[in-house]
């Protein structure tokens, strides 16, 4: 590990993320393992070398807003420029923060929460959640230059 400080400074952020995690399982009402809260205990005593000392943790806020990059990331790895392309299409919400296009965390949770579920892509019915219909030949916007099905002319 390069450039992760010491390794009490290591052991420190493996305790915290631990704890994170354990209370991040609580909230969601998940069970929490029996050994999660011990494997953090665990390294928190190696980050104060086994002294058995307390150790204030303090969790940062999450982020209120999303940079592009981040966003991409979320989605699976997507492109920078597809989150643009979602962006200019109205289908996510963007904000500038000091000149910087950003996505605020709740429109964020606000588009993954109008994606079609699996089975909404494969049900030929429109759902009633999103307003896609799939089963159309084309990605689903609705609009007919996207519609591959042949035309009948009259």
């Amino acid at each position: 590990m390069t450039g992760g400080g010491s390794p009490a400074d290591v052991a420190r952020t493996v305790s915290w993320a631990l704890q994170g995690h354990a209370e991040a399982l609580a909230r969601a009402e998940r069970a929490v393992p029996d050994w999660l809260p011990e494997l953090a205990a665990m390294f928190a005593a190696w980050a104060t070398g086994g002294t058995g000392k307390a150790v204030e943790v303090t969790v940062a806020p999450p982020p209120r807003v999303l940079h592009y990059d981040q966003v991409a990331d979320l989605l699976g790895g997507i492109s920078v420029a597809t989150v643009r392309r979602l962006v200019k299409a109205g289908d996510l919400r963007a904000v500038k923060v000091g000149g910087t296009p950003m996505v605020r965390i709740e429109d964020f949770d606000a588009y993954l929460d109008g994606l079609p579920g699996l089975a909404d892509v494969d049900n030929p019915v429109q759902s009633a959640t999103t307003g896609r219909q799939s089963g159309r030949g084309g990605h689903g916007c609705g609009d007919e230059h996207h519609d591959t099905r042949r035309q009948d002319v009259a």
